[in-house]
């Protein structure tokens, strides 16, 4: 075994200093020369968590003359084992058939029919799912009362060719000043569940109300507390989104909502703009509005 350079010094001063205590020598024996501290490598952005390796082997789907028609499901008792996987594996997302987080349960249904071998994509309203590109089957797996649907009900068509996935543009930076190194992301699924970054928000608005009489008029006030006259609208979205990367999130406006992460696992979205009274800001809870996984932007 060859000693590095460290471990050859310490090697060399232990039997010196030994030494000179025996031998009752006056001087003291040199310390160890400190190492310089080895800087940080900066970390890399974190990955959407969900890899479609099938997808990929698979290829894109044509996208535009699909005919599809009501036939008989091909993939049925791997979409059913997929949902039964899951409610093993994560029964905190259930409450008997209702489904008590829309995203995790679409997310997690997508991976298991992926390590299943196949390829599978949510498109708002229905599972997608195909092993090759001459067909593709749909199913409903997911009631509007939030109950998840599995058994034949769920099936609905199959296409030919494969409809699904179609190219599309890979999600841009819409987060630009956030501090945290996280790539940009695509949402498979949302839906209302508790949120996690409504005392943020509202600081961050609370905070823009404080410091900037030119963007909010805090003597004007309607609706619930603290719901403040904008004077600005695109001042304030800026100078909301703003205030919360300067707390440790990232943020984005798209024009609608407000959308909050601090990782991709998932985001939140708020309507932070009063509709009930036009040009005001909403604040509290009823600011929230869904939960995307993964994350939203």
């Amino acid at each position: 075994m060859t000693l590095s350079p460290r471990l050859l010094s310490r090697a060399f001063l232990l039997p010196l200093a030994l030494s000179l205590s025996v031998c009752g020598g006056d001087g003291n024996p040199s310390a160890p020369p400190t190492p310089a501290p080895t800087p940080t490598p900066a970390p890399a952005p974190t990955p959407t968590p969900l890899a479609r390796t099938n997808c990929d082997r698979i290829g894109m789907g044509t996208g535009t003359g699909v005919n599809c028609p009501r036939q008989s499901p091909s993939f049925q008792n791997e979409v059913d084992e997929a949902i039964a996987r899951l409610q093993s594996q994560r029964p905190d997302l259930f409450n008997g058939r209702n489904v008590l987080s829309v995203g995790q349960y679409l997310l997690g249904v997508t991976a298991n029919l992926e390590a299943m071998g196949l390829c599978a994509s949510f498109d708002g309203e229905e599972m997608q799912v195909k092993n090759s590109n001459d067909f593709n089957d749909q199913y409903h797996i997911l009631t509007s009362g939030q109950q998840f649907r599995d058994g034949t009900g769920s099936y609905r068509v199959t296409c030919y060719p494969a409809a699904f996935p179609t190219p599309s543009t890979p999600p841009g930076n819409r987060a630009p000043g956030c501090s945290l190194p996280l790539a940009p992301s695509r949402d498979v699924g949302c839906g209302n569940e508790k949120p996690a970054f409504l005392s943020l928000v509202d600081a961050a608005i609370q905070k823009v109300a404080d410091e900037r009489p030119d963007i909010l008029d805090k003597s004007d006030v309607r609706g619930g507390n603290g719901w403040y006259k904008i004077l600005n609208p695109e001042a304030y979205f800026a100078a909301v989104v703003s205030n919360l990367h300067a707390r440790g999130v990232c943020a984005f406006y798209d024009g609608e909502e407000l959308a909050v992460k601090n990782e991709n696992k998932f985001s939140d979205q708020y309507d932070i703009l009063a509709g009930e009274w036009p040009g005001y800001t909403r604040r509290g809870e009823g600011s929230y509005r869904t939960t995307c996984y993964p994350a939203a932007f």
